[in-house]
């Protein structure tokens, strides 16, 4: 039977426990290169102690694509910001010579040997930098306790380059190319596209040609602003035609952030989903360094799909007379929403299980589409909206600017799109 990969981004230090004890709740791990950057001995020995004890799937997002344009990357005198240098510093040349003498890194922009360098050091960090890390730290009287290729991770993510023109196929063509010539594992390329790219059928042809042309089996998707309050109802079925495109074509397509409406498109080919365990459900490129305080707390409703303040999902809950959240996270901690909230103002001591209750219905939804069919999974979806969206609407704790609409727009789409469907997962073909 296919099954969906839930992966969880490993972007902050204070995520570790999550990571390395709740390891139950996803199948594979994206870790964020400046992180492993920044924390290049714990970092390492943790994927070494999780590899030796269990079967541990990751990748490293190269994140390169950061330095594309703006100046988020840059603090007010024009210098790379701290984790985002001690990154720069390792790849080292070509990457941190062009970053000296231009603003931005854009592949479309630099010549060959630039790109080929900066790509063959993204291969050389995601191959090797953990391996070597372990070796660092055992010295010259102790043997590493892993083999090289038991820390590796599980695809190369290449330089992620976003497509808007056509044009940008070419730059993505000379990026793989000069990627998995200095491979030794395959790769999972990123896709960073837009809605108004893919819906030109024959846009969407040239990027499963692209794929097709480096033999890729498995690819990373990511679509450019896809807000769900933002979002059309015409966008969504983009997305729909981009997954089955790919699908058809023999690509297993994961997305690299997502809602519940990716849980959806696995009907489509879809093959898993990247989330983080607070927010970090779309991705927008930063133009501005918009400061490093961490998110506010913030509760995962089900019944909405969607992260609301604590006291708006309190209040909303109580106005349907529903039961407690029964994730195993909740019931240990809240026996009342009304404990939820009572919880709310000691935020260091309530992230932690609102993360865990995050993850849990994360690995509840893959297991959810793996076991129902289509029709099933979009029947609950709309009766939980008919059940909820009166005292939604009417809750003064929410923002008047938060609506349900999203939830239809969803149903309506995949609705319209159904013909290109399974109805369930275990009739999908991946090669």
């Amino acid at each position: 039977m296919a099954t969906f990969e839930t992966t969880l981004r490993y972007k902050n230090l204070n995520d570790r426990d999550l990571v390395e004890n709740n390891y139950e709740l996803y199948d594979s791990v994206l870790i964020q290169a400046h992180l492993l950057a920044y924390s290049k001995k714990a970092v390492p020995l943790l994927i070494r102690d999780m590899a030796e004890e269990r079967s541990f799937n990751y990748y490293i997002d190269p994140m390169i694509s950061d330095f594309r344009i703006g100046t988020n990357f840059r603090d007010s005198d024009g210098d790379v910001r701290g984790w985002h240098n001690r990154y720069v510093d390792i790849l080292s040349d070509p990457l941190k010579e062009v970053l000296d003498e231009n603003p931005n890194a854009d592949a479309s922009l630099l010549d060959d040997d630039a790109v080929r360098g900066i790509c063959e050091s993204i291969v050389e960090y995601q191959e090797n930098f953990i391996y070597d890390r372990l070796r660092e730290e055992a010295g010259k009287y102790e043997k590493v306790s892993v083999e090289p290729h038991e820390v590796q991770p599980k695809a190369v993510i290449p330089w992620v380059h976003k497509i808007e023109r056509v044009e940008d196929t070419q730059t993505c063509r000379q990026i793989l190319t000069h990627t998995q010539a200095a491979a030794t594992i395959s790769l999972k390329p990123c896709i960073y596209t837009t809605t108004g790219f893919a819906r030109d059928t024959t846009n969407r042809t040239q990027l499963t040609k692209l794929l097709g042309e480096f033999d890729v089996k498995e690819c990373f998707l990511v679509f450019e602003e896809l807000k769900k309050y933002e979002t059309s109802e015409s966008e969504y079925k983009t997305v729909i035609d981009l997954v089955y495109d790919l699908y058809q074509s023999g690509v297993k397509p994961h997305f690299y952030y997502g809602d519940f409406f990716a849980n959806l498109l696995s009907y489509f080919g879809l093959g898993g989903m990247a989330t983080s365990s607070l927010y970090d459900e779309e991705f927008t490129e930063k133009l501005e360094y918009s400061g490093g305080g961490g998110l506010p707390a913030r509760y995962y409703l089900d019944e909405v799909k969607d992260f609301l303040k604590v006291t708006a999902a309190v209040d909303i809950m109580n106005r349907v007379d529903a039961p407690m959240c029964d994730c195993g996270f909740c019931e240990k901690h809240f026996d009342t929403w009304q404990d939820l909230a009572a919880r709310e103002e000691s935020e260091d001591a309530l992230k932690p299980i609102l993360k865990k209750h995050r993850m849990a219905l994360r690995w509840r939804h893959s297991r959810l589409i793996e076991e129902n069919n289509l029709e099933d999974v979009l029947d609950e979806l709309e009766d939980d909206f008919l059940n909820i969206v009166q005292e939604y609407s009417a809750s003064p704790m929410k923002s008047p600017s938060k609506q349900l609409d999203y939830l239809p727009k969803w149903i309506n789409a995949v609705r319209d799109r159904e013909t290109l469907a399974v109805e369930e997962l275990g009739q999908l073909q991946f090669v």
